[in-house]
């Protein structure tokens, strides 16, 4: 999404570009630095619909959706974004998990191996 669209819906939304900024924890020069990228990350519109208290759907109306929650909902947008990264990070856990249990087989084969050829050597 372009910067110059993301402007005028943060107009749209009527949180000023100071309070934005600020949400963000961002300079108001830095922000305006962001609204001038011909394309705005995903992770960037996320952090701005959060300033404005607004669904990231909010700055995508060709994406508009009507059955992902708002922020007045029990689960807001945010809240199901971390659910689904924890469960990314979840799966990567299990996989680490996986391979470091490999690794230990592997090394204590190896292990085995070189113990064996040693004795055979003597």
């Amino acid at each position: 999404m372009r910067g110059i669209e993301v402007k005028k819906k943060i107009i749209e939304s009527g949180v000023s570009f100071k309070e934005v900024s600020e949400k963000m924890n961002v300079s108001p020069q830095a922000l305006q630095n962001i609204l001038k990228a011909s394309d705005i990350k995903v992770g960037v519109l996320a952090r701005i619909a959060k300033a404005v208290n607004k669904n990231i759907y909010f700055f995508l109306k060709e994406y508009e959706r009507t059955d992902v929650k708002t922020n007045s909902d029990p689960m807001s947008f945010e809240d199901q974004s971390i659910a689904d990264f924890l469960s990314i990070i979840s799966k990567q856990q299990e996989c680490i998990n996986e391979l470091s249990n490999t690794i230990r087989i592997h090394s204590e084969t190896i292990n085995l191996i070189m113990k064996q050829e040693k004795g055979s050597n003597e």
